[in-house]
């Protein structure tokens, strides 16, 4: 199983960010990177080679879903697996977001306590998968 260390974590708004970063370097002890914006993101996603895209959904300029798929089509990245944060809990809202393939979605409000382990479990249920589809 392939562990979760790099999260690519894009969020426009300053003190989500500061509680993320906390609560994921401090807390989970992942290594997280934090992007401003989409367009940021796409610019140094090569050189940070993340485990994971952690990202807002509603952002300016460019959306979660446009960024995703803005990085699915550089090969290195297509299968890059992701969460998307979203304020909005509405069920289209939901049943779009999934069908790109995400292994999850956080809500906002979020508990800073424990969405790293929210995230490890949904990148273990990941593992799995990816392990049961190889041995077939």
């Amino acid at each position: 199983m392939t562990e979760l260390k790099k999260i690519l974590y894009v969020e426009d708004d300053p003190d989500i960010q500061i509680i993320v970063k906390h609560s994921l370097e401090s807390i989970s002890n992942f290594k997280l990177t934090i992007c401003s914006s989409g367009a940021e993101a796409l610019k140094l996603i090569d050189t940070i080679n993340p485990d994971l895209l952690l990202s807002d959904v509603m952002m300016p300029n460019m959306d979660g879903l446009t960024l995703l798929n803005e990085i699915k089509k550089l090969d290195k990245f297509k299968n890059l697996p992701h969460i998307f944060i979203t304020a909005k809990g509405n069920t289209s809202n939901y049943t779009t977001l999934m069908s790109s393939g995400g292994l999850g979605l956080l809500f906002k409000p979020f508990n800073p306590m424990s969405i790293g382990t929210e995230i490890q479990s949904m990148w273990d249920t990941y593992q799995d998968s990816i392990e049961l589809t190889e041995a077939h």
